[in-house]
């Protein structure tokens, strides 16, 4: 809309700022040189306004359309689900695990390998962490 009101209102200060320019500079010739540029500004000035704003109204539509498009998902209703052991298999959520990847994660901590320990003489499991 700014586009279309800039464009209308170059036109009107053309019209009567070319005559003025130009006869001032080339007399009475100038006059007619500058009202010719004068009254075209005032049709192509507006003309070019309109398609300015179509344009703008286009490319918004597009950014609008294609703003989701490059972005990951961020919000998850969940955190990472672990995988266990080398079998890989998948068994029902555990969050406490899954705050532990969560927080390797963002650390940049590559997890590579967990194996779960027994301690006979504790009789308590433990795990080791390969990072």
């Amino acid at each position: 809309m700014q586009a279309l009101i800039r464009g209308v209102g170059e036109g009107i200060v053309g019209f009567f700022q070319h005559p003025y320019q130009h006869g001032r500079k080339d007399g009475a010739a100038g006059i007619l040189k500058g009202s010719t540029i004068g009254v075209a500004g005032v049709v192509i000035k507006p003309l070019t306004g309109v398609f300015d704003a179509a344009s703008k109204t286009a490319e918004g539509l597009t950014n609008t359309a294609t703003y989701f498009d490059d972005q990951p998902n961020t919000l998850r209703m969940r955190d990472i689900r672990a995988f266990y052991e080398n079998s890989r298999y998948i068994k029902s959520f555990n969050e406490d695990d899954s705050y532990f990847l969560k927080y390797l994660n963002n650390q940049n901590i590559l997890l590579i390998d967990t194996f779960r320990l027994f301690d006979i003489e504790l009789k308590k499991s433990m795990y080791l962490i390969i990072t």
